[in-house]
């Protein structure tokens, strides 16, 4: 977590870095522009218009916070909330339900199948935006100060990693790539998505990610994990045994 009692230049770009996504769903089009509007100076916003859209978007991007409309067409807000819920990867999401139903029983219904917040429309803007703010608080309080993995130790607000007692200085989007890797290990990873998690709304191309990840090759060298490249669909961040066991095995 970001020390605000330090407000150095690093750590400010950090923060700026770290801004929270926002998934918006509704399938009303007007009503996701509004609240895009609203939330898009401090937060980065992603739209989908109906439940399986949500879900999909919510699992390839990991947004930190989904505010979701409860009565929509085609796969409603209920759904979608169960979906999320018994997804590993978006289980621990937190969901805004927006909803213009009053009654106890469709709270009650919403809360049982994992939403965490409820918010009767018709609303102000200022009480969404506290709520949401709310929420990111208390994730900026969850956010570790270091993630260890195997031989290495990333210190996130000293932008540095130790690899067996070695310093490794890292830049801040070094630091970012590196905590993406080290907090979704095994897994691959589509560069558009890396893109999205680590750079989030800067325009760059995909070979920024293959650079980036090659100078982080070297500067953690002696790790005992790799980011390997899989080869048309992206990396992943896998232990070198199993990595030299794959390629035997491929020969």
């Amino acid at each position: 977590m970001l020390n605000p009692a330090a407000p150095d230049a690093s750590r400010t770009k950090m923060k700026e870095q770290n801004q929270f996504l926002v998934l918006i769903v509704d399938d009303d089009k007007e009503t996701r522009e509004v609240l895009e509007m609203a939330l898009s100076p401090d937060y980065r916003i992603l739209h989908a218009a109906d439940g399986e859209e949500a879900v999909g978007l919510a699992r390839a991007n990991r947004p930190d916070i989904v505010i979701l409309d409860m009565n929509m067409p085609r796969k409603d807000g209920l759904w979608a909330c169960e979906q999320l819920r018994s997804n590993d990867g978006t289980r621990h999401i937190p969901i805004l339900v927006l909803s213009s139903r009053r009654e106890l029983e469709q709270k009650l219904e919403a809360y049982s199948v994992g939403a965490d917040d409820y918010l009767e429309k018709p609303f102000t803007m200022s009480e969404l935006k506290a709520k949401v703010a709310a929420k990111t608080r208390r994730l900026e309080e969850r956010l570790p100060k270091e993630i260890a993995k195997g031989n290495l130790v990333l210190f996130l607000e000293r932008m540095e990693a130790m690899v067996e007692g070695r310093r490794c200085p890292l830049s801040v989007l070094e630091t970012r790539l590196l905590a993406y890797f080290l907090m979704n290990p095994d897994e691959v990873h589509p560069r558009r998505q890396i893109l999205t998690s680590v750079w989030k709304d800067v325009n760059v191309s995909d070979r920024t990610v293959d650079a980036h990840i090659v100078g982080l090759r070297r500067k953690i060298a002696g790790f005992d994990h790799e980011i390997v490249t899989v080869y048309g669909a992206g990396y992943s961040l896998k232990p070198k045994e199993e990595k030299s066991q794959s390629s035997r095995s491929s020969n």
